[in-house]
């Protein structure tokens, strides 16, 4: 055979999966599961609420299927489950949304001087001969690492404040919020523990109570941020996930103007009837189907469209998110 001939391809980070296969459209979130992967070169997290500290960054990934960008690189502290709670420090971490799952290179991981030790039930992430950590076998031949978030990594996300000296503290339209770049549990003299600023300054994530002077948003604006939700459920998310928020007096509500966007909806009409079943228009299932299209705010795997189906007799529904 002839030799290569051509530039030499540059390397690139790469990481061991053909597809992502998870759609988040939700805003509370379980403990993420972080994939052992031996054959990544980078540690990869697709979840923005997982760093500490997190910057700006752009960079192709290589992997089994299409290449992936990412949009952050940052720290990741997670800590280990087991006897000691060991924290593992994962840093230069890419964020890529669209990766859809988390995954813990292994060679860093030897670079790092951890060993991992593989056995038909268990692995054993090990440091100078002392186990530390353990992982287990999932579908499809995944190895979970044992593990959590640390909970100063794991503060809610609060949509950033617009600031005074540029537009009203309501306006619809948030400000860009500067990013941190230094690790803020490393840095000294910072004011606020944990400030990881999303990218694209729609939000920044602080830690309860460590910073000073951030107002919280009033009722009214959670109420366009949230897709228009009425305000029952509003509160009852709010009040759910933990969210400051300045609630609307029974005067000021009174006194606020009504929403143009949910007038023009039809939103403020009240909901119809669950005791009443709905007139059908069919005699057997799927042979009438109902269909619609909404569009929503992005999601972290880029859909922007649900779609959604429903059998005339049955009721019976499905929603799909489409890019």
């Amino acid at each position: 055979m002839g030799d290569r001939q051509g530039p030499p391809t540059p390397k690139r980070p790469r990481i061991n999966i053909v597809r992502a296969r998870v759609t988040t459209l939700y805003t509370h979130a379980p403990q993420p599961r972080w994939i052992l992967d031996s054959a990544a070169t980078s540690h990869i997290c697709w979840d923005r609420s997982c760093f500490s500290s997190l910057r700006p960054h752009r960079e192709m990934l290589n992997t089994a299927g299409d290449p992936v960008e990412t949009e952050g690189i940052g720290t990741v502290k997670l800590t280990l489950r087991g006897k000691f709670n060991q924290p593992l420090v994962l840093k230069n971490v890419y964020f890529a949304p669209r990766v859809g799952m988390n995954l813990i290179s292994v060679p860093k991981l030897l670079r790092n001087r951890y060993s991992v030790v593989a056995h038909p039930q268990n692995v054993f992430v090990q440091r100078r001969g002392r186990t530390v950590g353990t992982a287990y076998h999932a579908e499809e031949d995944l190895l979970i690492l044992r593990c959590h978030v640390s909970k100063r990594s794991r503060e809610r996300v609060q949509l950033a404040r617009a600031p005074a000296t540029y537009g009203h503290a309501d306006s619809l339209e948030p400000q860009a919020v500067a990013m941190d770049v230094d690790d803020p549990q490393e840095s000294s003299g910072a004011e606020c523990a944990a400030s990881t600023s999303e990218l694209g300054g729609e939000a920044v994530i602080l830690e309860e109570g460590a910073c000073k002077g951030v107002d919280q948003a009033s009722e009214a604006l959670w109420h366009a941020r949230m897709g228009h939700l009425n305000r029952g459920d509003l509160r009852v998310v709010l009040r759910q996930t933990g969210t400051p928020y300045r609630p609307l007096t029974q005067a000021q509500l009174l006194a606020t103007p009504q929403c143009p966007a949910c007038m023009s909806g039809k939103q403020h009409q009240k909901r119809n009837s669950r005791a009443r079943r709905p007139r059908l228009h069919s005699s057997r299932i799927f042979e009438t189907i109902h269909s619609d299209i909404m569009e929503m705010p992005i999601a972290k795997d880029g859909s922007r469209y649900v779609i959604t189906f429903t059998d005339d007799y049955s009721r019976g529904s499905w929603a799909y998110a489409i890019r």
